[in-house]
């Protein structure tokens, strides 16, 4: 969201985005995808999450870590976005 809204493509906010995608590998190339029919909606910048602290379970060979998970509408970027992962 931060690049769409940003200096180079300047979008508004609440603005549909549609997208072809494009693969490459070692054989080069792949054809352009047929452009997404629903589209993305530009909302807001998604928040990052908190830094993730030690439990109280945490040893020399076990990690405990504990995290808060965003979920409001402003956290996540919007009400038509969804977390499907985290990376820690």
């Amino acid at each position: 969201m931060a690049e769409l809204t940003g200096p180079t493509f300047n979008l508004p906010y609440n603005r549909i985005i549609t997208a072809k995608v494009q693969a490459y590998n070692l054989k080069g190339w792949g054809p352009l995808s047929q452009s997404n029919t629903i589209g993305a909606q530009v909302e807001v910048i998604p928040q990052q999450m908190s830094v993730p602290t030690n439990g109280p379970l945490t040893t020399q060979t076990q990690a405990d870590v504990k995290w808060l998970a965003l979920t409001t509408q402003a956290q996540i970027g919007g009400s038509t976005c969804t977390i499907t992962s985290y990376n820690l």
